[in-house]
């Protein structure tokens, strides 16, 4: 051991000046980064449980969504989304590409707006024909309670932001009682 301090001049005494400036400035340099990094991985860390907040809020509003408009809290029927809420994906089974539906509906959290997508199935067509042709969904994961939802099969598409604009485009509770099994 004593021969390597010699080797590196170590074994003397003091410091020199210069090697305590070297000295000082590596360790500067070290905190520095060392304190970079924390700040950096902080600050991820902060955004990571921001996404996951936003995404939890948005999955509770979605579970809660029951897909109806509402006036003055009195139910008026269901509302018909635009085609563009409907994804469609296809996997691959032996009988062939099974499609997959999800709809894609945007929740305000306290983040903003944020896209969710609820897995539906193809539940059915109305028994007459409505003025356009409408689809109806149902939610799922859910067991018993069978929240519906419908869709246009057509290029329709309005403001889901709207009021005035989903006042527009709602299926009445009574036509879906009349017009749809279940």
């Amino acid at each position: 051991m004593r021969k390597v301090l010699k080797r590196l001049k170590l074994n003397k005494k003091g410091f020199t000046f210069a090697e305590c400036i070297v000295a000082i400035a590596l360790f500067a340099i070290v905190g520095t980064l060392a304190f970079t990094m924390f700040n950096t991985a902080t600050r991820y860390m902060s955004k990571a449980k921001k996404e996951e907040a936003k995404r939890a809020q948005a999955q509770e509003q979605a579970l809660l969504n029951t897909f109806k408009y509402k006036e003055d809290d009195e139910v008026k029927g269901y509302i018909i989304y635009p085609s563009r809420v409907l994804q469609v994906s296809y996997i691959l089974t032996s009988k062939g590409n099974v499609p997959q539906y999800s709809v894609v509906l945007n929740y305000d959290t306290d983040y903003g707006a944020v896209p969710f997508a609820v897995a539906v199935e193809k539940n059915g067509t109305p028994k007459t024909q409505y003025t356009y042709n409408i689809t109806r969904y149902q939610v799922t994961s859910d067991k018993g309670t069978k929240r519906i939802l419908f869709v246009y099969d057509g290029d329709i598409d309005y403001d889901l932001n709207d009021p005035e604009q989903v006042k527009d485009h709602i299926l009445p509770l009574e036509w879906v009682k009349n017009n749809y099994k279940n």
